[in-house]
């Protein structure tokens, strides 16, 4: 009685699902192959080297210093509109699972920050510090993220 119980409740799971055993990661799949981490930072430090942007005139140092620099200093060479958040590094995330989760999160949420990494970004405005472009793998992203059904349903992702 306990098997037919059992395989009751898993039929009306499927069914519910629509017969999707979708794959808990495949967001992050999708993430990893159009987001990139290193075409992000090169922007970040670009920023910060010009000038115009940020409350401590422009960085002095090489992208090698930048990637090192914590953030509470990285913040006074950015723009303040729009670069709100730092993004957890590679050995940051190998360390520590929250920091893994919070680039996953942040690179979806924070599109005026990090659009500049998503390998479809277009249509944005090189006179601003931020980003105020498009990218279609990104809001494909942050649906996928917001509903994880969407890899199920035979939504084809964006390239």
């Amino acid at each position: 009685m306990r098997i037919l119980i059992f395989l009751f409740v898993l039929f009306g799971q499927f069914i519910l699902l629509g017969g999707c055993s979708r794959d808990e990661y495949a967001d992050e799949e999708f993430a990893d192959l159009r987001f990139s981490e290193t075409k992000y930072r090169e922007v970040e430090y670009e920023l910060a080297i010009n000038p115009s942007f940020g409350d401590s005139a422009s960085y002095t140092g090489s992208a090698e210093e930048w990637e090192q620099e914590n953030w509470e200093i990285k913040i006074h060479f950015l723009p303040s509109e729009g670069f709100t958040h730092e993004l957890p590094t590679k050995k940051m995330r190998r360390t520590n699972s929250d920091h893994k989760g919070q680039y996953y999160e942040l690179i979806g949420k924070y599109l005026n920050q990090f659009g500049f990494g998503w390998n479809d970004a277009m249509g944005d405005d090189p006179e601003t510090p931020y980003f105020d472009g498009e990218s279609a793998n990104a809001l494909h992203y942050m649906d996928l993220r917001a509903n994880p059904r969407l890899g199920c349903d035979n939504h084809l992702p964006i390239s």
